[in-house]
């Protein structure tokens, strides 16, 4: 400890003059700082899944429709000219509001739907439009099967997708068979529409995983969240119940028992100056302070050293490294700050008239931390009944909230070391 000359101007006198200039301790207020705000990732879910699904699918829709152009062209000669124009503009129609609607987010599974539909409507139609007899190749509208069964597969429940992915080579194999459809042997239509089974299927269950994994993702999300609700919930009502008994004790507690032992006028005015500080605590025990705002240590320092000049016993400062602006949440200045001054309290209260008392704080890089110490009386820790609630409470808890720790140190007759400790947040 520092060697230093105890001031000589009695404490009544230093109470009076301090008492003007600070009628109550008033609890520590930062100033507001505007939030600052982080950039997030959207979170995976079935929703940004869907979307994504379905510009996919739109996409390639507008890449095969390109390619059936030069088919369309070369079989135009073989089929009806009036189906030709209605089943080539139908299909880009609906091709163009599946990629409207996939980049706008609106209708899509009624663009979607519709696509499948007409698909299904146009390749049905089809072998009437040969006039009885095709000799071509595959026709070109079978080349957007896979984006049919895509989109079925996005629109539709799993069943009826499914069976739309079965349905469609079932007509594409009975059309080629047939003289107007081109004649097929056997062994090759049933080769094509195979082949178109296994295409449109790879869609439908590659479609569906995804569908299903961002179902669980967005159930693990949403357990999660409520887990993490719930113990916001019990971590907020347990800092509360801390800050309430803290408050209680400090100032409620603390204020009755100076008043029932105020036996001269001046310590009668400091019970009613205290009364009224006790009454500014509670109704400012509701007060909310963002979580954003920040306090610096020598906004800390001033308001200690305030609250030491108040109490009836002095207390001095010892000179400490001190970085100015080193600046701290808002929560855990008030809390290194409430408990500070109920240590000081406890001294001014405990430690005998003789004492000398001190009060140091250090704050830097690597965090901030009180001391308050007296050589007074002391007492034995081990030997504090149950029920005392101003080390635990008021100290110790309270520092604890905010991630700091407390430290006692005292023994009967060899006075009291409270060291108060809180490290700083991770750079």
């Amino acid at each position: 400890m520092h060697a230093a000359t105890r001031p000589m101007t009695p404490a009544n006198e230093r109470m009076r003059a301090v008492a003007a200039e600070f009628p109550a301790v008033a609890p520590l207020r930062p100033p507001v700082r505007p939030p600052r705000r982080s950039a997030g990732r959207t979170p995976v879910s079935r929703a940004t899944v869907e979307q994504l699904v379905l510009r996919g699918t739109a996409l390639v829709a507008l890449v095969y429709l390109v390619q059936t152009v030069p088919l369309l062209i070369d079989q135009a000669a073989l089929t009806d000219p009036v189906w030709t124009i209605a089943a080539a503009g139908s299909l880009a129609v609906a091709i163009a509001t599946v990629l409207a609607a996939a980049f706008r987010s609106t209708l899509a599974r009624p663009a979607a739907a519709g696509f499948a539909i007409v698909f299904l409507i146009a390749q049905s139609t089809w072998v009437f439009a040969t006039g009885g007899s095709y000799a071509g190749a595959m026709p070109w509208v079978w080349y957007l099967v896979t984006v049919a069964v895509a989109t079925a597969t996005y629109a539709f429940p799993v069943p009826v997708a499914a069976g739309f992915a079965v349905l469609m080579p079932v007509i594409y194999v009975v059309q080629r068979l047939l003289p107007a459809g081109g004649g097929l042997e056997p062994r090759q239509a049933l080769l094509d529409g195979t082949y178109t089974l296994v295409l449109g299927g790879t869609a439908l269950v590659i479609i569906t995983l995804l569908r299903q994994a961002a179902a669980a993702v967005d159930a693990v999300q949403a357990t999660a969240l409520g887990r993490y609700g719930r113990a916001v919930r019990q971590h907020a009502t347990e800092l509360e119940r801390v800050h309430v008994d803290a408050i209680v004790h400090d100032s409620v507690l603390t204020t009755l028992l100076t008043a029932a032992r105020a036996g001269t006028p001046e310590e009668q005015v400091m019970a009613a100056r205290m009364a009224r500080s006790a009454m500014g605590h509670l109704r400012d025990g509701d007060a909310v302070v963002p979580p954003e705002a920040e306090v610096s240590a020598e906004e800390l320092r001033r308001r200690l050293v305030a609250a030491a000049e108040v109490l009836q016993a002095p207390f001095e400062l010892i000179p400490a490294s001190l970085d100015a602006e080193r600046m701290l949440p808002a929560h855990v200045a008030e809390a290194l700050y409430s408990a500070a001054v109920q240590a000081m309290v406890n001294s001014a209260q405990h430690a005998g008239e003789q004492a000398r008392r001190t009060l140091q704080l250090t704050a830097g890089a690597s965090g901030v931390a009180i001391e308050v110490r007296d050589d007074g009386v002391g007492f034995d820790p081990d030997a504090l009944p149950p029920g005392r609630l101003g080390v635990r409470v008021s100290i110790v808890d309270r520092v604890a909230s905010v991630g700091g720790r407390a430290e006692l140190t005292a023994s009967a007759g060899h006075g009291v070391r409270v060291r108060i400790v809180w490290a700083g947040e991770p750079a």
